[in-house]
């Protein structure tokens, strides 16, 4: 079964009459999560970048919950997404540096995990790649 059908297949079930309590826990997590995302930074200039990881980030747990996926389809545009709105808040705060940091932090994360994965093969490659939007983050 491809990928695309597996997500198809998710999204049925989880529309399903029986299965509104996992849009539910998605609701209640994505909530929670810009929550506490909005009172950790506050009115500041990268909130809008955390914000839409914070969504994001939810919808991929789920997503990998259910189908043992991270489907590139929601992950990649996250890189543009995320780099625009970090690059707008640099500029905001004419603070670069920070930028150059989440940059040089993704690069780092990408290659420490993507040798973990040859080495172990216990990683995948969607956990490489989601590890690259989370360095930029946290860098």
């Amino acid at each position: 079964m491809t990928l695309s059908a597996r997500l198809s297949k998710t999204w049925d079930r989880w529309f399903a009459a029986g299965d509104r309590r996992i849009l539910l826990a998605v609701a209640v997590v994505g909530v929670g999560a810009e929550v506490l995302i909005g009172v950790r930074f506050g009115l500041s200039s990268p909130l809008p970048a955390y914000l839409y990881f914070g969504a994001v980030g939810t919808l991929l747990s789920f997503v990998d919950i259910t189908t043992q996926r991270i489907p590139n389809r929601i992950l990649l545009p996250s890189y543009l997404t995320v780099t625009l709105l970090l690059t707008v808040a640099s500029a905001d705060t004419t603070h670069w540096y920070a930028l150059e940091r989440g940059v040089l932090s993704a690069i780092a994360l990408a290659v420490f995990n993507l040798t973990l994965s040859f080495i172990r093969g216990g990683i995948g490659m969607g956990d490489v790649k989601l590890s690259i939007l989370l360095g930029l983050l946290l860098g």
